[in-house]
Formats: structure tokens, C-alpha cells, sequence
């Protein structure tokens, strides 16, 4: 069975290069297969990294749209698992437990999640369609700044400002 799974998960990393390699830019499509692989199960967090390059201002606007609907749809059910900035400062020094180290990852997953969020909102090369998406952003990062205490206040007095 591990053997299966094994050349899934190598099968799947095989068509991601190849989707990558035929000219280095994503189609709609490939990026909503991301997202779903991405879904599906741990073996595909290798996705996680490609899509969140994708929120960025220079992306084409349905690529990046696509690319955050996934990025939520990963991390909203595991919010309450991310640990704390100083949590998972304190966990990166004892590597060896799996949880700890997927744990540390996530943490620092959602950060760069939520700088590129703040990237988006506040660049002048941002698309107005993707302004008017993170107008539910803003309450969801207020939601983690208050109730979660996830993303620190110096992040939401930034969309404050603005």
C-alpha cells in the first residue's frame, strides 16, 4: 500500500514539473488542479508554495483569484492547529516530532499567506476585481487578529491605515 501511495505521490510530482516546464507560466486549469492536489491530502503541500506565488500583483487576476479560493479552502479548517509565531519559533528547535515540523511549516505558510495578502490590498498594480475579494480578507485577518490571535496587530493596524 505505502508503495502505491508512493507512486501517486511521484506520478503527481512527475505531472506538476511537466506542467511547469512547458513554458514556466500555469493555466487556469492546471492551477485549480494545485488546488484540489492540494486538498486531497499532505502528499500534495508541495502545492502550497506554487499557489501562493501565484497572489501576487503581477499575476494574471483569474490565476490569483483561483490560487487564493484554494489557499483558503487549505488553511481556514486548519487555523486552529497553526501555532503561534513565538510557538512555532520555540517548535522549529525540536525538529524531530513530524506534528511539530508540519506545524512550524504551516506557520510560516500562513505568513507568507498573509504578506501577500497585505502585498495585494495595498499595491497600486493590483487589480480593482482583487481589491474589492479582500474586502473579506480584511475581516477574516480582523477575525484572526481578535479571536485566534494569529496575526499580529501591527498586520491589521496596517489595513487600518489605508
Amino acid at each position: 500500500m505505502a508503495k502505491s501511495s508512493s507512486a501517486t505521490a511521484t506520478a503527481s510530482a512527475s505531472a506538476t514539473k511537466k506542467r511547469r516546464s512547458r513554458g514556466g507560466t500555469l493555466t487556469l486549469e492546471e492551477v485549480k488542479t494545485l488546488g484540489r492536489e492540494l486538498l486531497s491530502s499532505r502528499a500534495h503541500l508541495n502545492h502550497a508554495p506554487a499557489l501562493l506565488a501565484l497572489l501576487a500583483p503581477s499575476a494574471p487576476l483569474d490565476l490569483a483569484l483561483e490560487a487564493l479560493i484554494s489557499l483558503q479552502s487549505f488553511f481556514v479548517p486548519l487555523v486552529p492547529s497553526i501555532p503561534s509565531a513565538s510557538a512555532a519559533a520555540t517548535a522549529g528547535d525540536a525538529g524531530s516530532d513530524p506534528e511539530l515540523v508540519f506545524g512550524v511549516w504551516l506557520r510560516q505558510r500562513f505568513d507568507e499567506l498573509v504578506a501577500a495578502l497585505v502585498e495585494l490590498s495595498v499595491s497600486p498594480h493590483s487589480d480593482d476585481a482583487i481589491r474589492v475579494s479582500f474586502e473579506v480578507v480584511v475581516i477574516s485577518i480582523y477575525y484572526l487578529v481578535c479571536v485566534e490571535e494569529l496575526v499580529e496587530l501591527a498586520i491589521w493596524l496596517t489595513f487600518c491605515a489605508l
